[in-house]
């Protein structure tokens, strides 16, 4: 896959919830006037009539964003480990879907929910915030190459795991201190302090470093090179860059961050 067609199946499935939403309503309307329940009718039509709306207007809107996208010219192959600016995109999904791509727009990896389950899509952010999670990090070929595992409450403790499933780390957020600022800290796999984290809520833009200062990674939205955003149309899609000096263990500690704050994101 590359985001020409990621865009294609982003309207493809944007166009499919549609029509399951508008379905529904008329399916509820006509119900509601063979039980004579009218009083009752529109508060509970409005919901599918809004969502069947929001998911028409997303796929006219990726629609044409495929035919305005050029063809994706492949630039060869690179470790997933190797490539310095990421660029993510959330796919239409029940719960957290986040491909990752190259500046060029050729697909390298992806951020998923190893428990997907259809019923996802029914459930309230609310509840969904709460619940155990399990997540992978994947390469363009689907192989594992780390998981994290997001416990239950706001506590949001997330483990994280290499391909081999031997432990590299934890993140504990101080939710008691995080009410307008995510604060925590990544301990590492002998459960020192490794990562200080101290950001804005609104995840729009912040740096992780160690706690020696070492720069391993930024992550900002709303701003792109021009030349990249002949290619990505949404102008707040996440740029997620490496330092040069970032190993492997602090890369799968940073997307362990990502499914961290990014995990009540329904798609």
């Amino acid at each position: 896959m590359d985001i020409k067609e990621y865009y294609r199946k982003t309207a493809r499935i944007s166009f499919i919830v549609s029509c399951i939403s508008f379905t529904l309503t008329i399916f509820t309307l006509i119900y509601f006037i063979l039980t004579d329940l009218q009083r009752d009718m529109f508060s509970t039509i409005i919901p599918f009539v809004c969502m069947g709306s929001v998911y028409l207007a997303s796929f006219f809107i990726n629609q044409k964003r495929y035919k305005d996208v050029p063809a994706i010219i492949k630039s060869g192959n690179v470790s997933f480990w190797e490539v310095q600016d990421l660029l993510m995109a959330h796919m239409p999904a029940p719960t957290l879907r986040i491909l990752l791509f190259k500046p060029n727009g050729e697909l390298v990896g992806e951020l998923r929910d190893q428990n997907m389950k259809w019923y996802m899509w029914l459930l309230p952010n609310q509840l969904t915030v709460v619940l155990p999670k399990k997540y992978g990090l994947y390469d363009s070929n689907n192989q594992l190459l780390a998981s994290y595992s997001v416990g239950w409450g706001i506590t949001n403790k997330t483990k994280m795991f290499d391909e081999t499933n031997t432990w590299i780390g934890t993140y504990e957020e101080d939710w008691k201190n995080s009410m307008i600022k995510i604060t925590g800290t990544v301990k590492n796999h002998v459960d020192e302090p490794w990562m200080p984290i101290q950001i804005s809520g609104f995840l729009q833009q912040f740096s992780i470093k160690d706690f020696d200062g070492k720069r391993i990674a930024s992550f900002q939205k709303g701003w792109m090179p021009l030349q990249w955003g002949k290619i990505f149309k949404e102008i707040n899609t996440p740029i997620l860059t490496f330092s040069e000096l970032a190993d492997k263990r602090e890369r799968i500690a940073v997307f362990g961050l990502c499914a961290s704050f990014m995990h009540h994101n329904k798609n």
